[in-house]
């Protein structure tokens, strides 16, 4: 009876604070994030405050700090001061390109600069080159407007590498990280698998049920892969009714258990009364295995793919690249 009060009564106070303490961090993941690189402390304070509640803010005091910072997180733009302790915001954006980094759109600002420097500052890529002092209403905005640009390309992007049906990563973006994920493998030899998935009797869904019933087919499947794999791992649509898990840091045995779990999860679902399965392709690249290219490890998987649909479907073959 006790702790039917307690449950009547209320949330905590501890309860409440850590729910708020949740949602606010949630909120600044979501916030642009700004690099400021001032020296003058006050001078930064100053540009964090009119800045707060827009951008998620990270502060460097000198050029050093902010190239390491540049080099290090995920920054939509940086704000860099021409004339810092160290580096100055030219000399950091310079040596972030002669590192082979592309760097975050990024400002300078400065109190003098020179026509030439100026010119030669817009030449590396600078989204603006604002003189000191400057209006703070203009700085906002002038801030606001490279945001935006920001957003927009990000946005293109992902929609260029986003099926469009089913939200996942398209087959270019799976190329894209094969390749990527290929090269780490074999630098610091680890093990990579790949899975290829099909969707078994899309076609007859589709004559039976219509082509929205096989839409809906994949979207699910799609849905269930996604739920089930970890936030590093790539689930693509490759066309039609077939998919693709890319598996980092996976031997070929932990491959096939998953797939196997994943052709189970599907074997749950129906749609419109009808079962769903799936036949599934492993390859992998082993620790110790020989070099090897994106093209043999995705015909070693299309290969178990179809010992899969050979077997009779609604089944899991595995290939050592």
């Amino acid at each position: 009876m006790q702790r039917e009060d307690n449950r009547m009564a209320g949330p905590r106070r501890s309860d409440i604070r850590s729910t708020l303490r949740s949602r606010s961090t949630e909120a600044l993941r979501t916030l642009p994030r700004v690099l400021i690189a001032q020296e003058d402390a006050k001078a930064l304070d100053g540009l964090a405050e009119l800045f707060s509640g827009r951008y998620a803010i990270t502060r460097a005091h000198d050029g050093e700090k902010a190239l390491e910072l540049l080099r290090e997180e995920e920054l939509d733009l940086a704000i860099l001061d021409q004339h810092l302790p160290v580096y100055g915001g030219i000399e950091i954006v310079e040596r972030l390109v002669l590192d082979d980094r592309v760097p975050p759109s990024f400002m300078f600002l400065s109190e003098q600069a020179s026509a030439e420097e100026r010119v030669h500052g817009l030449a590396l890529g600078a989204a603006d080159f604002v003189m000191k002092p400057v209006d703070p209403e203009e700085l906002l905005a002038r801030v606001a407007r490279i945001i935006a640009g920001v957003q927009r390309e990000r946005s293109l992007a992902a929609d260029a590498l986003s099926d469009p049906l089913t939200g996942l990563a398209n087959y270019r973006a799976l190329m894209r990280n094969l390749q990527l994920e290929l090269e780490r493998a074999q630098r610091y030899d680890t093990a990579l698998s790949l899975l290829t998935i099909d969707l078994d009797g899309l076609k007859s869904i589709n004559d039976e049920l219509g082509h929205c019933a096989g839409n809906d087919a994949i979207k699910l499947v799609a849905s269930v892969l996604q739920c089930a794999v970890r936030r590093f791992e790539t689930v693509a649509r490759q066309g039609g009714d077939e998919l693709a898990v890319l598996l980092p840091n996976t031997t070929l045995r932990d491959a096939v258990h998953l797939a196997e779990r994943l052709r189970g999860e599907v074997e749950r679902r129906s749609i419109c009364g009808r079962p769903l399965s799936v036949s599934v392709g492993v390859a992998s690249r082993e620790i110790g295995d020989s070099p090897t290219n994106a093209r043999d490890l995705i015909e070693a998987s299309d290969q178990a793919l179809y010992w899969s649909k050979r077997a009779g479907r609604n089944c899991v073959s595995g290939s050592r690249r």
